[in-house]
């Protein structure tokens, strides 16, 4: 037989057994019913498809694309593991489940195979007229201003558009975490003080949420109060963050112009900003995301610039990098991580900026120092739960518990009991959250009794390290598994929260408008095609695909432009929440950018 037609047959036939078929089909004693749910049209489709461009299509990959198609087929099949059953050990359970299993990982990578073959033939051919004319005045007037004035042009008409959230949401979304904020900035006893022993027993603020933040919500309603009343400042809230998110993202547009971008890309990128609902839905939303997202960008576009041009920074720059370091770290803790490890990243890189760089990081961390361990203190503001630093951990000790808890001895319970209370462990635990988990910390832990603890949590690895496989990857596949959904839009307003006699927060009467556009919000996902953009799965295997390009062309410095993006992936998967989308933000908000960008580096010439 021709081995290119064997080769297509079987690979056709893997792909077509990965999308159709489950393995716990093949779980012994094998009941015959699973198999008549397989949708044998679907079946043969796929088979037909994928077989015509595998015996038709010469494919020939690189060491790297296929190093790519591998990781993420393997990704793909964990998901798929992880959303159907919770645990890995259903690929053991037989033979014939561990041999599905290997087909499964090869027919998804065919696939990814497959996707990057047209990618390679088929991108260099999308060419764009760059003086393009609809034949309408008014369409050619706004494209040339568009191209003439590209900030200008779209922070008004992000601003146009988004106006009907601004008028729908008035004055603006809270969620619980902007809600407990003002509780703690107006000096109200609340729950994440209950977590923490109290520098000044009279203040009631943590180190929980960014200060930063906390304050400049509460300060929006103070000013509020002094001209109208509270639900004003939090308007005028809602306006300075509008007003801050539309001019990055209408600066990132100008950034593609100057990098000479076809403005084809740029207005695709404006029809994004307009038009897919989660940008318009934050930016009436007082989550400290939006804020951290937008400086989080600022930086990236500025770590492109550095590396692109890798000339001598001037010594202004020294502190506008500094300060590029700064905000982004006010608005979200875990922000050090990201901006650090890219500076020491762009330092090995850059020789020239090597000394400038480091002057910045010092500017940088002397600031950030001074503000968390001396002005912070002085306040009177309390350390936050050290319970944050450990929902990986936590949340594996809670599983063991569940299912192996009869193995341990009194002093382990002892140990466990200490630092999470013991009794109520195990019906805490659920697999895609470590809060229930972790908000029974005990506030009064020692450091003995921690370490007592973590010895325990050591010898439960050592004795069932799947127990904690299992726990890590269900708080995670979300992130890099495309068929997991956990849409949600923060669209609801807390009134019986800020009727509570602390607070007058009044909203309007446009309960129908809001109904359309929360309805369009929850609709959006599920559009073929367009709703990927705001799959984080999607996007995270996307930033894969991309980066394997930059390698393939040799393009190594621009992979620390994907530093910051890989970085925010990871700490997404410290996280205690699986596929939770205000966490991937500061990476999906900026790879269509970043795509755009990018677009020519990654090109194969035809």
């Amino acid at each position: 037989m021709n081995k290119k037609l064997l080769k297509a047959f079987v690979l056709a036939l893997m792909i077509s057994i990965t999308f159709t078929y489950q393995i716990h089909y093949l779980v012994l004693p094998i009941d015959f019913i699973h198999f008549r749910k397989v949708n044998s049209i679907l079946s043969f489709l796929i088979f037909y498809l994928t077989f015509h461009v595998f015996y038709h299509k010469e494919i020939s990959l690189s060491k790297i694309k296929r190093f790519g198609c591998v990781v993420i087929g393997i990704l793909l099949f964990i998901g798929e593991i992880y959303n159907s059953y919770h645990t890995y050990s259903i690929i053991t359970t037989n033979i014939l489940t561990f041999l599905m299993s290997i087909i499964k990982v090869i027919g998804y990578s065919s696939l990814i195979g497959i996707f990057y073959y047209y990618i390679d033939h088929y991108i260099h051919k999308i060419k764009f007229v760059r003086n393009y004319h609809f034949h309408n005045k008014w369409i050619d007037r706004y494209v040339t201003y568009f191209d003439e004035h590209p900030f200008r042009s779209s922070f008004l008409t992000i601003l146009l558009v988004w106006s009907i959230y601004f008028i729908a949401f008035y004055p603006g979304v809270l969620s619980p975490d902007p809600y407990f904020q003002l509780l703690q900035y107006f000096n109200v006893p609340n729950k994440y003080v209950d977590w923490v022993n109290q520098i000044d027993p009279m203040v009631f603020m943590t180190t929980h949420h960014p200060v930063f933040h906390t304050f400049l919500i509460g300060g929006c309603v103070s000013i509020g109060r002094l001209i109208l009343n509270d639900s004003f400042g939090i308007f005028l809230y809602t306006l300075l963050q509008t007003l801050f998110y539309s001019s990055v993202l209408s600066y990132t547009i100008l950034f593609l112009k100057r990098h000479k971008i076809n403005k084809v890309y740029r207005f695709i990128l404006l029809l994004i900003y307009l038009f897919v609902p989660c940008y318009g839905f934050y930016t009436v939303s007082l989550v400290k995301d939006v804020y951290y997202t937008a400086f989080m960008i600022l930086f990236v576009l500025y770590v492109y610039d550095l590396v692109e041009k890798n000339n001598l920074m001037h010594t202004k720059n020294i502190f506008i990098y500094a300060l590029l370091l700064l905000m982004p770290c006010l608005f979200r803790h875990n922000g050090v991580i990201v901006v650090v490890l890219t500076t020491i990243a762009l330092m090995i890189y850059s020789k020239v900026n090597r000394y400038r760089l480091l002057s910045s990081l010092c500017i940088f961390g002397i600031v950030f120092f001074s503000f968390n361990h001396l002005l912070i203190p002085a306040l009177g503001i309390s350390k936050g739960s050290s319970r944050e630093m450990f929902s990986v951990p936590f949340q594996q000790t809670a599983r063991y518990v569940k299912y192996y808890g009869s193995e341990l001895n009194d002093a382990d319970r002892k140990a466990i009991d200490k630092v999470l209370g013991y009794d109520t462990l195990s019906h805490r635990y659920n697999p895609e959250s470590a809060d229930p988990v972790k908000n029974k910390f005990n506030k009064d832990v020692t450091s003995k009794e921690l370490k007592d603890y973590f010895k325990v949590w050591m010898k439960g690895f050592k004795k069932h390290p799947g127990v904690y496989i299992d726990s890590f990857i269900n708080n995670t596949y979300g992130y890099y598994y495309p068929n997991k959904h956990n849409w949600y839009l923060y669209s609801n307003h807390l009134e019986d929260y800020m009727n509570s006699g602390v607070f007058e927060y009044k909203i309007n009467d446009l309960s129908i408008l809001r109904g359309i556009l929360v309805g369009y919000g929850n609709l959006f996902p599920f559009i073929p095609g367009i709703g990927l953009f705001v799959n984080i799965g999607f996007n995270t295997l996307f930033m894969i695909v991309l980066s394997t390009y930059l390698f393939t062309k040799k393009n190594w410095k621009y992979l620390i432009v994907f530093l910051p993006l890989y970085l925010s992936f990871g700490i997404c998967l410290v996280s205690p929440v699986n596929t939770y989308f205000r966490y991937t933000m500061p990476y999906l908000f900026i790879l269509p950018t970043l795509t755009c960008l990018l677009r020519d580096k990654i090109t194969i010439s035809s």
